[in-house]
């Protein structure tokens, strides 16, 4: 199965950065005297929610929802200082733009897979405390 847009090394640097959110997170539990497999869980569920909200954040970006907060500012920029050019139309700046964008599946599935690994932990955890 291939997956469009998608950049392993990309994926490798969203699992690097979920594996540094989750370092400080895993010996913050450790050193709050929690157990192993909840200081696991909660390691992995940190950045799981940090991934996938960032791959959330870049997909409404993708599809323009912050367009006219960047246009706005680039005009009130241009017009403030006439010497750094001409503002060019919204038009123009939005299709600049789109030719920019970035997929953000990448980082979605790095999140979805410390989510999985969160979620498994967090059973197994609550399955060995009943029991």
């Amino acid at each position: 199965m291939k997956i469009k847009n998608f950049k392993p090394a990309e994926f490798i640097i969203a699992l690097i950065a979920g594996t540094v959110i989750a370092v400080p997170v895993f010996l913050l539990g450790l050193h709050r005297e929690y157990p192993m497999l909840r200081a696991l869980g909660d390691a992995f569920f940190v950045p799981a929610v940090a991934l996938l909200g960032v791959a959330g954040i870049t997909f409404a970006a993708n599809d323009g929802s912050f367009d006219s907060f960047g246009y706005s500012l680039r005009y009130v920029f241009f017009n403030h200082y006439p010497s750094a050019g001409e503002a060019e139309s919204f038009a123009d700046y939005r299709e600049k733009k789109q030719s920019k964008r970035k997929s953000p599946i990448n980082i979605l599935l790095a999140g979805l897979i410390f989510l999985i690994i969160a979620v498994v932990l967090v059973i197994v955890y609550y399955s060995a405390s009943k029991g």
